[in-house]
């Protein structure tokens, strides 16, 4: 296990023994990494975990090299629902509208039970104009939408998994062209999908 230099300095601010800066400390470890995780494309929110699907939020990864990509999740209550919405530099357009992709779910159950009942993936279609707001405010909506899947009545626990990866980053892998981005959202370190 290591412990990041942050911690280390922590350990050490006293300098000596007898030294009453910091006569205790104590420290509330969560788990332990092997590796550092590095979470410099998160510009707000968090990474993916189980535990927070009962609150709504909203997180938002770009790229390291290239803030134009970016990668926006929305948790929502009513339903209780995921939002996956990728943003790219390298705009795509149709019909002179900039498209994004959409991977979006709904689920049911809570403390870890959690089940996927739809899923669906779509283009979503923006004006120029609304497109740019779009960069910086999750509400804005698209001015049309193009499915390309969808699954009702499913019954897919949502920390299912398929050869060590979990089954909705495999889906997001499979549709979304920001690889990088996704691993960091579900903080892991190879394509794999498993969680570290």
């Amino acid at each position: 296990m290591r412990i990041g230099l942050q911690t280390a300095s922590l350990l050490n601010l006293g300098g000596t023994s007898d030294d009453s800066r910091v006569p205790s400390i104590a420290f509330a470890i969560n788990s332990a990494l092997d590796a550092i995780p590095s979470f410099e494309a998160l510009e707000f929110g968090k990474s993916f975990q189980l535990a927070d699907l009962q609150a709504p939020s909203v997180s938002k990864f770009y790229g390291d090299s290239c803030y134009d990509d970016a990668l926006w999740i929305k948790i929502e209550q009513n339903p209780p629902s995921m939002t996956f919405e990728e943003l790219c530099a390298d705009v795509p357009a149709l019909d002179g509208q900039v498209v994004t992709q959409v991977v979006h779910l709904q689920f049911a159950g809570a403390g870890g039970q959690e089940v996927i009942y739809h899923l669906d993936h779509e283009y979503i279609l923006y004006s120029e104009a609304d497109h740019a707001r779009r960069r910086q405010d999750a509400s804005i909506k698209g001015n049309a939408r193009y499915k390309t899947f969808k699954i009702d009545g499913a019954h897919i626990p949502i920390d299912f998994q398929v050869n060590g990866g979990y089954f909705l980053y495999l889906v997001l892998d499979a549709f979304f062209e920001n690889k990088a981005l996704i691993r960091e959202y579900f903080g892991v370190a190879d394509g794999s999908g498993s969680a570290n």
